[in-house]
């Protein structure tokens, strides 16, 4: 995976990833760019492995958090569909 795809994976524009993780823009542009480019500069594989790893946990956190709050919403869902109403 490049860096490119996980930033990508992490939902964040170039600048939101670079301050993110106090990565100069200009450096991950570069880091971004085609290897063809005049610009390109290859990404330290350290580097690269770091920030995929700690997206990927981002990811999984925000899809346990989501479906925990999926949970509590069905959860107070079903409750207010089997309770009696107070008014009675």
């Amino acid at each position: 995976m490049n860096i490119k795809d996980i930033r990508k994976m992490s939902s964040c524009t170039q600048a939101e990833f670079a301050d993110k993780y106090h990565i100069p823009l200009q450096t991950l542009k570069q880091w971004e760019s085609s290897p063809d480019s005049s610009s390109y500069r290859q990404c330290p594989e350290y580097v690269r492995l770091l920030l995929q790893k700690d997206v990927e946990h981002e990811v999984i956190y925000r899809m346990v958090d989501s479906l925990e709050r999926y949970k509590k919403e069905k959860n107070i869902q079903d409750l207010l569909k089997t309770s009696v109403p107070l008014w009675r």
